[in-house]
């Protein structure tokens, strides 16, 4: 099941801000929201027997972090609590309304789901801020899951023609995420969002890679995963992750699996409201390795239930089998179940036995990490099973764990070897990679990365930093792919404004402020936009600016001196006139100098730098307060 949720106004009865997810559905509205109709009751479950259930992440067990659990929903009392409003003849309503109060997120599953020919299901928040449908039968099958709803109280509609004794489905259970479990917002405070100058180069992979919503009988638990390429290019739907991730799901627990793509930060700060996310429902189980003992790689290779739309723009992840050592990379995941993230890696990878010797026989990846740009990023719970990509962009291993976290960046994590997991972790099928990566047995070793659809266009573009001092140039560069035939550009403050070639080359930023850049690429048959807002930083040459003196505040004053490498420094302060009125002594650090000025008056000044003999001029504007 596919479901793709994204935000926006709905005008009709003042309600705002309503999150709509789709899959196989029918464009429209739950009727009970246009006739008004009465409120269902509410079945509250009780929050204290959840958190006795809650198992926790156990030390010494090799699990994945724990979201929540699920338990199980009696469909007759379902049924007997709901309510049944007539709209028309052949027009009638079911409506129940389910509360978990200690609940961060819910998720319903459904059994024997079979509705009807004209039959709508739509799921949805009590404060309509989030949708789900119409589901019709076309999502009929054994079993049916839902997304992930951000409350703890939710309502379910049935929309058919005649009043039913029977629901067309069961009511099978209900996931809880729990508050303390993490999720959105959850990652620590080193990590490093994917969007951030650390990911530009990484926006293709990056496409590839899922949040899972992994079930287990009454368990649930956060692991990350990616798409997969095959040596046919032919757009299966693999989907690598670990092992230990859902280690004793059943088919039925495998088959209600949830995975949602593109849930990511659209800049690089970290959103104060959950972005918006596609979600596929159900995989099967293709070959697995056993959890990390003797030569095993605890990966594991799932087929999604359903092939990915080409309009997607998914990206099918390619691999490197040689055995090589990665030289440098990074992996992108799912911290604590939170949005994706990046960390990167400076250092060769060393190839290692799960906690044990490093040898060349080892079956696992053993990775550092280093500190970048805008954080530090490690890895976490949630992160397991997301891939560890080399220098040429290529998957290497799957995430089994590690020691790594915010409090410990200079600890190590161990990523399955994806040349183990190929073929040496068994002779049968079932235990290797081969035989389904490589099915025509061509091979080959390495293999590029894919995108589904000839006349796919993905616009997508990069630049060389993010952050500037007024008065300097940015440099973009395009990365869109497809049969492209125009493009447009348009640089929020910048100059200029807007391009329509395919490289724009150097922009102009003038004045301090914070910037959004949009990129449409467009084809004869398709066209596809890209928009970063907030991208671009311009910082003034000297701030604070006017710098604000009185009731005893004092600042430091920052003068960025850009790419001017800096040595030997002097700063004088003159007045309007040109009188010297204080030498500073400057603290020098990279790029940047800073001076503590004191008692100064309010006026216009002068800041003047000499730094290895080249002279500087900065006007300085100072208010009492």
């Amino acid at each position: 099941m596919r479901i793709y949720q994204k935000y926006f106004l709905l005008l009709c009865f003042a309600f705002v801000s309503m999150a709509v997810m789709a899959q196989h559905h029918e464009k429209g509205t739950p009727s009970a929201l246009i006739y008004r109709l009465p409120t269902p009751k509410i079945v509250v479950f009780n929050s204290d027997t959840i958190h006795l259930q809650s198992v926790g992440n156990r030390a010494g067990e090799l699990l994945p972090l724990q979201a929540g659990i699920t338990f199980p929903l009696d469909n007759q009392t379902m049924l007997k609590k709901g309510i049944w409003s007539t709209v028309s003849l052949h027009h009638f309503v079911w409506r129940v309304q389910v509360e978990v109060s200690s609940a961060k997120a819910l998720t319903l599953y459904f059994k024997n789901f079979n509705l009807a020919s004209g039959d709508k299901l739509y799921i949805y928040t009590t404060e309509i801020k989030q949708l789900m449908g119409a589901f019709t039968a076309l999502n009929n099958g054994s079993y049916f899951a839902t997304g992930l709803m951000e409350n703890n109280r939710i309502i379910v509609e049935l929309n058919t023609s005649k009043k039913l004794e029977r629901l067309p489905f069961e009511f099978f259970q209900i996931g809880v995420v729990i508050q303390q479990e993490r999720g959105f917002g959850g990652a620590g405070s080193c990590e490093v969002p994917i969007n951030c100058s650390e990911g530009l180069e990484w926006q293709h992979e990056k496409r590839g890679v899922a949040r899972i919503l992994v079930k287990q009988a009454s368990t649930l638990f956060w692991c990350t995963g990616s798409l997969i390429n095959n040596t046919k290019n032919d757009g299966k739907p693999f989907f690598l992750t670990a092992n230990h991730c859902g280690m004793g799901s059943t088919t039925a627990d495998y088959n209600q699996w949830i995975f949602d793509f593109d849930y990511e930060s659209s800049n690089c700060d970290r959103p104060a409201s959950e972005p918006e996310k596609l979600t596929f429902t159900g995989a099967q189980l293709i070959a697995n390795g056993a959890t990390p003992r003797a030569a095993s790689s605890d990966f594991k290779l799932l087929l999604l239930n359903e092939d990915i739309p080409d309009e997607y723009h998914m990206f099918f992840n390619g691999w490197d089998r040689s055995g090589d050592v990665p030289k440098h990379g990074v992996v992108i995941h799912h911290p604590a179940g939170d949005i994706k993230y990046i960390s990167t890696y400076t250092e060769p990878a060393i190839s290692s036995f799960y906690y044990g010797t490093e040898s060349s026989a080892g079956p696992f990846w053993k990775a550092y990490w280093s500190e970048t740009e805008n954080g530090y990023g490690v890895t976490e719970g949630g992160s397991s099973g997301s891939p560890l990509f080399n220098e040429n962009r290529l998957i290497v291993g799957a995430l089994t764990g590690g020691n790594s976290s915010c409090n410990q960046t200079s600890e190590s994590d161990y990523f399955g070897k994806f040349s183990t997991s190929w073929d040496n972790n068994g002779t049968v099928y079932a235990n290797q990679l081969k035989p389904w990566l490589d099915p025509d047995n061509t091979g080959v070793t390495k293999l590029e990365g894919y995108y589904k659809g000839s006349n796919i266009v993905m616009a997508d573009f990069n630049s060389n930093i993010t952050k500037v001092i007024q008065g300097s140039y940015i440099e973009f560069n395009n990365l869109s792919e497809g049969n492209i035939s125009y493009y447009r550009w348009e640089f929020e403050g910048g100059e200029p404004a807007i391009s329509t070639d395919k490289e724009p080359g150097l922009i102009y930023y003038t004045k301090p402020g914070t910037y959004g850049v949009k990129l449409v690429a467009s084809s004869i048959e398709n066209s596809d936009s890209v928009v970063r807002s907030n991208y671009i930083t311009v910082i003034g040459n000297i701030y604070p600016n006017p710098y604000v003196i009185g009731n005893g505040i004092h600042h430091q004053i920052h003068i960025l001196t850009g790419d001017t490498p800096l040595g030997n420094a002097e700063v004088y302060v003159y007045d309007i006139i040109g009188r010297l009125v204080q030498k500073l002594i400057p603290q020098v650090g990279s790029h940047e100098i800073t001076v503590n000025p004191e008692n100064l008056l309010a006026g216009t000044y002068v800041i003047t730098t000499l730094i290895d003999g080249k002279k500087s001029n900065y006007k300085l504007v100072v208010i009492s307060k």
